[in-house]
């Protein structure tokens, strides 16, 4: 994490979710994410009709 930078940010950045990167990097308490700290983002891709994940980024 970065100053300025929240989750929600983060969320629309690499068009994926809150709940996503939640889940992903099991943050039990959004209180507790600190500066610096990496996490693991799943980047959602659109492939003509459908939606796939094809690209781990840590951030």
């Amino acid at each position: 994490m970065q100053p300025d930078n929240t989750l929600c940010c983060l969320a629309k950045k690499f068009n994926t979710t809150i709940d996503d990167i939640v889940e992903l990097n099991g943050i039990g308490n959004l209180d507790l994410i600190y500066l610096g700290q990496k996490l693991l983002i799943l980047k959602k891709v659109c492939k003509k009709n459908n939606i796939g994940y094809n690209q781990n980024i840590i951030y």
